[in-house]
């Protein structure tokens, strides 16, 4: 299993838990604790830095800036949903378009390193997930698997079981 692999992983356990079969729960919570760790490892390397977090505001501050606004002159909020998930932006204003991307850029230049950093940290992070995860999952027999196990879910789990 690579350490990718964990957050499927994960996802199949959430629903596993559902599941009747105290053998097979007893599997599903171990593997769960362990998965949970593993990923919140994983997730402790991709946070950024301070300096990067900084950089981040300073950038929301500048579209925040020549983003259209509202009636009371606020930065408009537009929201847009993708494969299900919506997400929230401030749209720029057409005229302002050309000094927003200067402004952009000089605050960029300024933050070279530490955007270049986080470009470094970042692919790390998906070299990391391409890497063999060392967990030692908790196995189960087939016979314990209830029935009514949808085979999406049995799918995601597969890890665990021995035939």
């Amino acid at each position: 299993m690579k350490n990718k692999d964990l957050f499927t992983f994960k996802e199949g356990l959430e629903e596993a838990k559902k599941l009747q079969g105290v053998k097979f729960a007893y599997a599903v919570a171990k593997n769960s604790k362990l998965v949970t760790g593993e990923i919140e490892s994983l997730q402790e390397t991709i946070k950024p830095s301070e300096e990067y977090s900084e950089f981040e505001k300073e950038r929301d501050e500048i579209v925040k800036k020549y983003a259209k606004k509202d009636k009371n002159g606020d930065p408009k909020q537009e929201t847009q949903e993708v494969n299900g998930q919506t997400f929230s932006f401030y749209k720029i204003e057409e005229e302002g378009m050309a000094d927003y991307n200067k402004d952009f850029e000089e605050l960029k230049e300024g933050h070279k390193e530490i955007i270049e950093a986080r470009d470094k940290q970042l692919e790390e992070y998906d070299n990391l997930l391409k890497e063999d995860c060392d967990i030692k999952v908790h196995m189960t027999v087939i016979d314990l698997v209830p029935e009514n196990i949808t085979g999406e879910t049995l799918e995601l789990i597969d890890w665990m079981i021995e035939e």
